[in-house]
């Protein structure tokens, strides 16, 4: 249900999206109008101005009839909305999101369990106190957790969260989807038409399975490589049977 306050200020009360209408005349004493969308208080990248009264359409879903002093309707695109049960995925060269998880803010298994409560399990992997993996289930979320540095005396990765930092995260369940629109569950033909520019990989060992990788970003080389600078995953698209089976964040905070 939209409901709209004085001065054009529409906002939809269950899932946090509104717009915002101003206008100003020019000196043929033409109204324009600038249309804002907003999303949980911020801002997002979608205004335009129009001519009113006219019906205009910024981007596929967003309908808004505009006449002087009215709202008539609103309809938020599904490809941008943080539908009810969904969870969105957002990755850019320098930020990441999953979910409520601001992941470049405290990528450590402390940073994860401040955005989704504790964890279902966690466990150790081959016995070393610097290397665990731990699991929320109600959310099809998974996490690698390494550390390069100490550990505090009798304390491992899963008992001193703050201590331990994210390597991957790995989301499997069908209520996760991009800034895109594409969801775990979907063909690879609409990963290609959502992302043109994504690259076939193959199972990189410890980090991610096949797939494509669907953000990257140009990083300082690791190890062994050709020139200094390589270019890295940062969001993978793992496939199976033709379908996007889960999204991998690569994080690599182990390091940190």
């Amino acid at each position: 249900m939209l409901k709209c306050a004085p001065r054009l200020f529409c906002w939809t009360p269950n899932d946090g999206w509104a717009v915002s209408i101003n206008w100003r005349e020019s000196r043929a004493r033409t109204r324009y109008y600038t249309v804002s969308m907003f999303m949980r208080r911020k801002r997002l990248p979608r205004r335009v101005i129009v001519l009113a009264p006219i019906r205009i359409r910024a981007g596929k879903g967003l309908s808004i009839l505009l006449a002087t002093g009215a709202v008539a309707a609103l309809a938020v695109p599904a490809t941008a909305q943080e539908v009810p049960g969904g969870r969105l995925i957002q990755v850019g060269s320098t930020s990441m999101r999953l979910g409520p998880f601001r992941v470049h803010s405290n990528p450590s298994y402390a940073g994860a369990i401040a955005a989704f409560g504790d964890a279902t399990s966690c466990r150790l992997v081959r016995g070393s106190a610097t290397w665990a993996v731990t699991t929320w289930a109600n959310l099809q979320l998974r996490a690698e957790l390494v550390t390069y540095g100490g550990m505090p005396a009798g304390e491992t990765g899963c008992t001193a969260p703050d201590a331990i930092h994210i390597s991957t995260l790995r989301v499997s369940g069908q209520q996760w989807y991009t800034s895109l629109g594409l969801r775990v569950g979907q063909p690879v033909a609409r990963l290609k038409r959502l992302y043109p520019r994504a690259t076939a990989t193959r199972p990189v060992g410890g980090w991610y399975g096949r797939g494509y990788w669907l953000v990257t970003h140009r990083t300082v080389c690791l190890g062994v490589c050709d020139t200094r600078y390589v270019t890295a995953p940062r969001l993978v698209a793992e496939v199976r049977n033709g379908r996007v089976s889960a999204f991998v964040l690569v994080v690599g905070a182990q390091g940190e």
